[in-house]
């Protein structure tokens, strides 16, 4: 008896393995959230562009991703199939692809760098067999995209006036945050680095950071410029590279490594209301958006969203891996900064068994409750950057995935229920700040601003009215001078010799002295133009500049950046003047346009 249960519960452990063993990943969708590639220094005065170097890690990339994703090759190493449910391999659909950007150049060209590795020009990935793009002519002849089948993807790049750019960018033009960061100046931390670090710093300055940083300026409040400007000539220029000791290279990146994470990755400090986590609001923001793409795919049933791509500043980045609770022991490796072309990817998959069909016409979406989460990270674009899965919220390293409602729950803690959440937590002035709706932030106080700010007119409503106003008291007014008054409009004769009467070689009205040659001007019933009128408050702020760096700490700012302003609109051109004086009228002289009485 004892030994038919023995074999019973042996057997029965034999199926449990075998049926674990058949189950296969499927993944339905994955989120992205890549760094720019190797760009031109931020303290340089020109316009910060992608070099070329950071093209080719964009699109190296890109073509990494192609092999996981969407074209996996037999030599990849991978005895998974991780391609992505129904998606093209080789013909881009923009269906199937959200790809966002920030305005910044290095950022859009990195984006476009990505797409070319992703989807590469049509002959090198399948010689035109997948050519839906070219058409046929009326000779029948094909034509196909130039540079050999080159796809265009659709960017959608989020300016800092697109309330849509806080979601990959929610550092930019937040207030609250430029506070924070500048609350770490005031630290006995900060205060230590820095008097420990002066000598280091003030030892780089004669032969490297001459010229480009004042005498004044070069410390460790400046850690992260003055290792973007270092790393940059140790890279691209051969004399700096030579002198440079690669120990001090390393110390001034371990010392930008630190300030990033002091100033974007710090979930302590707080803002207006304490749990505001104001010192992380990129990373905020971007679970926002991970979670909206992920509720996309699901709710299209996988047709959309398949693959969204985001593309930015390393605060997003670093601000959401604090969140998330990775810089920790385990994982040493997310203190410090991500290496250019970093990314982020939260996979959105479920387990079937071996009998499922792979075939995407047959495989059917599954339940929300029968959905996976998992977080990987490539560190890199280099030749040794993997692709490796990482545990979220302090969960044991064995449990790298996670139910699609454990991982709601946990981002639910932190991210953004709307943009007036963000206007709020931020008290940020931008331009779509006042007409954002904020009853979705969950928080009273969140919830009185937006009713506040709902109850409070719009500044174009009020111009208006206020013009309408001023015209009907100017109009109440000029009546009552005519009434009361007795003013009269008279008309005399022209007292200079310079009026002269001319004939119009417009024509027009002649009165008694018209000829039968003469005719009059006729005018359309529609000749009034439109003019277009700026609706924009002034003093708003202007576009920011990814990073950019515009005041130092020892000439007292407290903090590191302040707005520009936008320069204005130009000035509303007046309507065109005539070409001609009007004819004398008997008795009395011509009433001149715009004449004061």
């Amino acid at each position: 008896m004892a030994l038919t249960v023995i074999l019973t519960l042996g057997l029965q452990l034999i199926a449990s393995v075998r049926a674990q063993a058949t189950l296969q990943e499927r993944v339905w969708g994955t989120v992205f959230y890549t760094l720019y590639g190797d760009r031109t220094p931020i303290v340089l005065p020109e316009t910060n562009t992608l070099t070329s170097l950071g093209a080719q890690q964009l699109y190296s990339a890109g073509s990494s991703f192609r092999n996981h994703y969407i074209s996996p090759s037999s030599n990849d190493g991978s005895s998974l199939d991780m391609t992505i449910e129904g998606i093209n391999r080789y013909q881009l659909n923009p269906d199937h692809i959200t790809i966002v950007t920030t305005a910044d150049q290095y950022t859009v060209a990195s984006a476009q760098a990505f797409m070319q590795g992703l989807y590469p020009p049509l002959k090198d990935s399948s010689n035109y067999s997948f050519d839906d793009s070219g058409s046929t002519l009326a000779d029948g002849s094909h034509v196909s995209a130039p540079m050999d089948g080159y796809q265009y993807p659709q960017l959608y790049t989020a300016s800092a006036y697109d309330e849509n750019s806080i979601w990959i960018a929610g550092h930019n033009d937040c207030p609250m945050w430029d506070s924070s960061r500048s609350e770490y100046y005031t630290t006995p931390d900060y205060v230590d680095l820095l008097n420990e670090n002066a000598d280091f710093y003030a030892s780089l300055q004669p032969d490297f950071l001459n010229g480009v940083f004042l005498n004044a300026s070069v410390g460790y409040f400046d850690a992260y410029y003055i290792w973007d400007y270092l790393s940059y000539g140790a890279t691209h220029n051969s004399t700096l590279n030579m002198t440079l000791n690669h120990s001090d290279l390393l110390r001034a990146r371990d010392l930008a490594s630190q300030w990033v994470q002091a100033t974007s990755g710090n979930t302590t400090r707080f803002g207006q209301n304490p749990g505001d986590h104001v010192g992380a609001i990129a990373g905020r923001a971007l679970a926002t958006q991970i979670i909206n793409s992920i509720q996309t795919n699901i709710q299209y049933q996988g047709e959309y969203s398949k693959l969204t791509l985001l593309f930015g500043s390393y605060e997003p980045m670093v601000s959401l891996l604090a969140l998330s609770s990775l810089p920790n022991n385990a994982n040493s490796q997310f203190a410090g900064l991500p290496q250019p072309g970093s990314s982020m990817v939260f996979e959105l998959y479920s387990l079937t068994s071996d009998n499922t069909s792979s075939s995407a016409t047959t495989a059917s979406y599954p339940d929300a409750d029968d959905l996976y989460v998992r977080f990987l990270f490539r560190n890199g674009t280099d030749s040794s950057a993997q692709l490796i899965a990482y545990p979220l919220f302090n969960n044991s390293p064995s449990q790298t995935a996670m139910t699609l409602q454990d991982f709601i729950f946990n981002l639910q803690d932190f991210m953004l229920l709307s943009v007036g959440d963000w206007c709020y937590t931020c008290n940020s002035p931008a331009n779509f700040c006042p007409s954002s709706d904020s009853s979705g932030s969950g928080s009273s106080s969140g919830s009185s601003s937006s009713t506040s700010s709902a109850n409070q007119m719009h500044p174009a409503v009020a111009g208006v009215i206020g013009a309408v106003i001023l015209l009907a008291l100017l109009a109440l007014l000029a009546l009552l001078a005519f009434l009361l008054l007795g003013l009269r409009l008279t008309l005399n004769r022209a007292r200079s010799p310079l009026n002269k009467k001319r004939r119009s070689d417009l024509g027009g009205f002649k009165g008694g002295e018209k000829l039968a040659s003469d005719q009059d001007l006729s005018i359309p019933k529609d000749a009034n133009g439109a003019a277009i009128v700026s609706s924009r408050k002034e003093g708003s702020g202007g576009e920011v500049r990814g990073h950019e760096r515009v005041g130092s700490w020892e000439l007292g700012q407290s903090a590191k950046a302040q707005e520009a302003a936008m320069p204005g609109f130009p000035p509303r051109v007046g309507g065109r003047p005539s070409f001609e004086e009007d004819e004398e009228m008997g008795g009395g002289r011509v009433v001149r346009p715009r004449e004061s009485i």
